[in-house]
Protein backbone atom coordinates (compact mmCIF):
# COMPACT_ATOMS: atom_id res chain seq x y z
CA UNK A 1 0.00 0.00 0.00
CA UNK A 2 1.13 3.07 -1.20
CA UNK A 3 1.86 5.66 2.06
CA UNK A 4 -0.24 8.84 -0.49
CA UNK A 5 -3.19 6.12 -1.24
CA UNK A 6 -3.01 5.40 2.87
CA UNK A 7 -3.26 9.26 3.94
CA UNK A 8 -6.17 9.97 1.29
CA UNK A 9 -8.09 6.83 2.53
CA UNK A 10 -7.62 7.91 6.17
CA UNK A 11 -8.38 11.74 5.28
CA UNK A 12 -11.25 11.21 3.51
CA UNK A 13 -12.74 8.06 6.62
CA UNK A 14 -11.72 10.75 9.59
CA UNK A 15 -13.40 13.85 7.23
CA UNK A 16 -16.60 11.92 6.85
CA UNK A 17 -16.34 10.04 10.28
CA UNK A 18 -16.12 13.71 12.12
CA UNK A 19 -18.89 15.21 9.88
CA UNK A 20 -21.33 12.85 10.75
CA UNK A 21 -20.42 13.22 14.80
CA UNK A 22 -19.79 16.55 15.27
CA UNK A 23 -23.34 17.18 13.64
CA UNK A 24 -24.53 14.81 15.91
CA UNK A 25 -22.95 16.38 19.01
CA UNK A 26 -24.48 19.89 17.10
CA UNK A 27 -27.74 18.63 17.34
CA UNK A 28 -28.27 17.23 20.83
CA UNK A 29 -26.46 20.50 21.81
CA UNK A 30 -28.25 22.54 20.34
CA UNK A 31 -31.54 20.54 21.53
CA UNK A 32 -30.91 20.27 25.22
CA UNK A 33 -28.64 23.44 26.16
CA UNK A 34 -29.99 26.02 23.71
CA UNK A 35 -33.61 24.87 23.51
CA UNK A 36 -33.51 25.07 19.59
CA UNK A 37 -36.26 23.14 18.21
CA UNK A 38 -36.34 21.62 14.43
CA UNK A 39 -39.26 20.22 12.96
CA UNK A 40 -39.15 16.47 13.77
CA UNK A 41 -38.96 15.57 9.94
CA UNK A 42 -35.98 17.87 9.74
CA UNK A 43 -34.36 16.75 12.78
CA UNK A 44 -34.16 13.11 12.02
CA UNK A 45 -33.28 14.15 8.15
CA UNK A 46 -30.27 15.42 9.66
CA UNK A 47 -29.70 13.23 12.80
CA UNK A 48 -30.18 9.99 10.25
CA UNK A 49 -28.01 11.66 7.73
CA UNK A 50 -25.42 12.35 9.69
CA UNK A 51 -25.46 8.84 11.32
CA UNK A 52 -25.13 7.33 8.06
CA UNK A 53 -22.08 9.67 7.61
CA UNK A 54 -19.91 8.27 10.68
CA UNK A 55 -20.83 5.15 9.71
CA UNK A 56 -19.70 5.51 6.16
CA UNK A 57 -16.64 7.07 7.58
CA UNK A 58 -15.61 4.44 10.06
CA UNK A 59 -16.52 2.02 6.81
CA UNK A 60 -13.96 3.75 4.85
CA UNK A 61 -11.19 3.64 7.88
CA UNK A 62 -11.69 -0.24 8.28
CA UNK A 63 -11.16 -0.70 4.14
CA UNK A 64 -14.91 -2.37 4.10
CA UNK A 65 -16.22 -2.27 -0.09
CA UNK A 66 -19.43 -1.57 1.22
CA UNK A 67 -18.34 1.57 2.50
CA UNK A 68 -16.87 2.78 -0.83
CA UNK A 69 -19.74 1.84 -2.51
CA UNK A 70 -22.16 3.69 -0.59
CA UNK A 71 -20.13 7.01 0.11
CA UNK A 72 -19.57 6.98 -3.94
CA UNK A 73 -23.34 6.86 -3.88
CA UNK A 74 -23.79 9.32 -1.68
CA UNK A 75 -21.53 11.90 -2.87
CA UNK A 76 -22.89 11.53 -6.66
CA UNK A 77 -26.20 12.15 -4.94
CA UNK A 78 -24.86 15.27 -2.94
CA UNK A 79 -23.27 16.45 -6.13
CA UNK A 80 -26.44 16.20 -8.11
CA UNK A 81 -28.63 18.04 -5.50
CA UNK A 82 -25.90 20.84 -4.89
CA UNK A 83 -26.26 21.69 -8.88
CA UNK A 84 -29.76 21.74 -8.46
CA UNK A 85 -29.42 24.00 -5.44
CA UNK A 86 -26.96 25.99 -7.52
CA UNK A 87 -29.49 26.87 -10.45
CA UNK A 88 -32.01 27.46 -7.88
CA UNK A 89 -34.13 24.03 -8.91
CA UNK A 90 -33.89 23.29 -4.79
CA UNK A 91 -35.00 26.06 -2.59
CA UNK A 92 -33.88 24.65 1.29
CA UNK A 93 -36.72 25.81 3.95
CA UNK A 94 -35.24 28.20 6.95
CA UNK A 95 -34.79 24.99 9.51
CA UNK A 96 -31.98 23.58 6.96
CA UNK A 97 -29.88 26.86 6.85
CA UNK A 98 -26.72 26.67 9.07
CA UNK A 99 -24.49 29.38 10.40
CA UNK A 100 -22.21 28.94 7.43
CA UNK A 101 -23.82 30.82 4.76
CA UNK A 102 -25.61 28.52 2.09
CA UNK A 103 -23.03 29.68 -1.08
CA UNK A 104 -20.10 28.56 0.83
CA UNK A 105 -20.93 25.75 2.36
CA UNK A 106 -22.82 24.28 -1.20
CA UNK A 107 -19.50 24.90 -2.83
CA UNK A 108 -17.28 23.60 -0.30
CA UNK A 109 -19.68 20.56 -0.27
CA UNK A 110 -19.59 20.27 -3.68
CA UNK A 111 -15.90 20.11 -3.77
CA UNK A 112 -15.48 17.63 -1.73
CA UNK A 113 -17.90 15.20 -3.25
CA UNK A 114 -16.41 15.55 -6.44
CA UNK A 115 -12.70 14.65 -4.73
CA UNK A 116 -14.98 11.57 -2.77
CA UNK A 117 -15.72 10.33 -6.49
CA UNK A 118 -12.50 11.22 -8.12
CA UNK A 119 -10.30 9.57 -5.27
CA UNK A 120 -12.06 6.22 -4.72
CA UNK A 121 -13.12 5.56 -8.23
CA UNK A 122 -9.46 5.18 -9.19
CA UNK A 123 -8.25 2.13 -10.12
CA UNK A 124 -5.68 1.62 -7.46
CA UNK A 125 -7.81 2.68 -4.32
CA UNK A 126 -10.56 0.56 -5.64
CA UNK A 127 -8.22 -2.44 -5.45
CA UNK A 128 -7.69 -1.78 -0.98
CA UNK A 129 -11.39 -2.31 -0.89
CA UNK A 130 -12.71 -6.03 -0.79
Amino acid sequence: MLKADKIGIALFGWVEALIGLVTIISLIEAMFLWGATKPLGVFLFVFLSSLVSLVLGIGILRYQLWARKVLMFFAGYIILTKMLIFLHLILLSPPFEVLIPSPAKNSVSLVYHIGVILFFNSEKIRLYFK
